[in-house]
């Protein structure tokens, strides 16, 4: 299997089930996210996996044998040995679990509610978490202009309190368990994190990602979210305050 990814993760191979996965090697820094989740589900699964460099700078996204894998010139892209291809993050982790083992709890394929309750987590992370912090670092670093309107503030005050409440009574975010939906979820909250923003009174949230440390591959994700603490730095800007 193949995954062609950026250069914020080391190159590395897993012992199990050869996968090929696609990534960017200069994605737009608010994308790595999908990146580490990726492979955040690979490492829990022990697949071995190639990486891929593709380098958006110089157009290597855009080349006719690239847009052939995926003709919106995006990534992740994942391609098995057998020539079947896959994109989008979170399409793909639900697929890499129900294809090396359909009992995981990661995504149980025999339990509809508990799967349905991942996939909520999931869309609500993809369409809510992300867009909560973009909506404030994009401008920031674009700019270069450390000032963030308050409205902006309140929604993701808002998201981290719902995202604590999902918490309630719960060690994971669909129960007493971890699934993609927690290594989703906590690819976005490194990156919110790392510009910051602290969330000890979010208890649930701070205990939950405290649990993340224990996970395979939180090191590596962690380690990936660190660019935008860097670029933070580089810029000369403040760790944001909410």
């Amino acid at each position: 299997m193949k995954l062609y990814y950026a250069d914020i993760l080391p190159q590395s191979r897993y012992n199990h089930k050869k996968v090929h996965l696609i990534l960017p090697f200069q994605q737009l820094l608010f994308n790595t996210f999908l990146i580490r989740t990726a492979l955040m589900t690979i490492r829990n699964l022990n697949i071995e996996v190639e990486l891929i460099h593709v380098n958006f700078s110089r157009g290597e996204n855009k080349n006719e044998e690239f847009l052939k894998l995926n003709p919106a010139g995006q990534v992740p892209v994942l391609v098995e040995d057998d020539g079947f291809i896959l994109t989008e993050s979170r399409a793909i982790i639900a697929y890499l679990v129900a294809s090396r083992d359909e009992n995981s709890s990661l995504y149980p394929l025999n339990d509809p509610i508990k799967r349905a309750l991942i996939d909520e987590r999931l869309h609500f992370d993809a369409t809510t978490v992300f867009h909560s912090h973009v909506q404030i670092l994009h401008p920031m670093i674009a700019n270069s202009d450390p000032k963030i309107p308050e409205e902006k503030k309140k929604i993701l005050r808002n998201v981290l309190s719902v995202l604590n409440g999902f918490l309630d009574n719960k060690n994971w975010f669909t129960g007493e368990s971890p699934t993609i939906a927690d290594f989703s979820i906590l690819s976005n909250l490194i990156v919110i994190l790392c510009a910051g923003i602290r969330i000890e009174s979010y208890k649930n949230l701070s205990v939950w990602f405290s649990r993340c440390k224990g996970l395979t591959g939180f090191e590596e994700n962690y380690k990936g979210g660190r660019m935008v603490m860097e670029l933070l730095k580089k810029k000369n800007l403040p760790p944001i305050s909410l």
